[in-house]
């Protein structure tokens, strides 16, 4: 497993902000909420897309095959843009910006990767197809220049046909580009049955996948083993999380709430992919910093990927 956080977790605070946390709490990747609040969405122009593949990429990630430790220590080289890095205005948000340079970075470090872009796509709504097949392809050329190789997308409804049918209109640029779309378990498709079924409908599984938010599945229902064994080899990204309660979602840190994350954890073991803590300050300000709850995701990761 690779350990990756989203921006979601941490409002009002700058894309530079997001990549020092990532690199001070040992992520490997950042996955980056599209919004114009975060500096990051469609309309951005060719040379901010630059500027931001640049910053992203320019920063040292953990070591390879370490996915324990954080490469940095806080008291040590924290952020690696330097003066190359994505500065506070009007298209990032704002905050401060690294200070630190990479130059003097041993070569064995990696670079901080971009795992994939949060996008709000509904990709079975009911309604007309080129809208949304416009809004999901605008996303898609977005990663491909910000060389993400994902992009997330809601059901946001229940129209399996639709949602096969667009997936399949973008087939073709997702093998262009060598980006995917990630279906989450989500609103109207919150477990990995539904999910699976789409995909299998679609049935291009080059193009498309299936990300697992642990949280929803559970909170319907559906128990992880059965979420895992309907997925199957659709499954391609993980976002994991705690909460309260089925019924009470305000997040929590990890094992303190009720989704049963040692469950998931021994069910993901071998997994490869990202794993990403979603943590939905965004939605519920009251709660800790991001900061306050990565050690406990990189904690999870770690012992689930032995």
């Amino acid at each position: 497993m690779r350990l990756a956080f989203s921006t979601l977790g941490m409002p009002g605070q700058s894309l530079d902000e997001a990549i020092a946390t990532a690199v001070e709490y040992g992520c490997a990747g950042l996955e980056l909420r599209l919004h114009p609040d975060t500096g990051v969405h469609a309309g951005l122009s060719a040379q901010r897309r630059a500027a931001i593949r640049a910053t992203v990429g320019g920063a040292p990630g953990t070591r390879p095959g370490d996915a324990q430790n954080p490469a940095f220590s806080a008291g040590g080289a924290q952020t690696g843009p330097g003066s190359g890095g994505v500065q506070a205005g009007p298209e990032s948000g704002g905050g401060r910006s690294p200070a630190s340079s990479t130059a003097d970075l041993p070569a064995e470090v990696a670079r901080l990767e971009i795992s994939a872009l949060a996008g709000y796509v509904r990709i079975a709504v009911a309604g007309p197809d080129e809208p949304v097949v416009r809004a999901l392809r605008e996303d898609l050329l977005l990663a491909a220049d910000l060389g993400a190789p994902a992009v997330r997308v809601f059901p946001g409804g229940q129209d399996v046909e639709a949602g096969a049918r667009r997936l399949r209109a973008v087939a073709g640029l997702c093998a262009e580009s060598g980006v995917r779309v990630l279906v989450e378990t989500h609103d109207a498709m919150p477990t990995g049955a539904a999910v699976g079924r789409l995909l299998d409908a679609a049935g291009v599984p080059e193009a498309a996948g299936a990300l697992w938010d642990v949280l929803h599945p559970w909170r319907h229902g559906e128990e992880p083993a059965r979420t895992l064994e309907a997925l199957g080899e659709h499954l391609a990204y993980v976002q994991v999380k705690d909460a309260i309660s089925a019924t009470d979602t305000t997040p929590v840190p990890m094992w303190e709430g009720g989704v049963p994350l040692d469950e998931c954890g021994d069910l993901l073991r071998g997994f490869g992919g990202w794993v990403s803590l979603e943590w939905e300050r965004t939605w519920y300000p009251q709660v800790a910093p991001v900061e306050e709850i990565l050690p406990g995701a990189r904690e999870w990761v770690a012992r689930f990927s032995a």
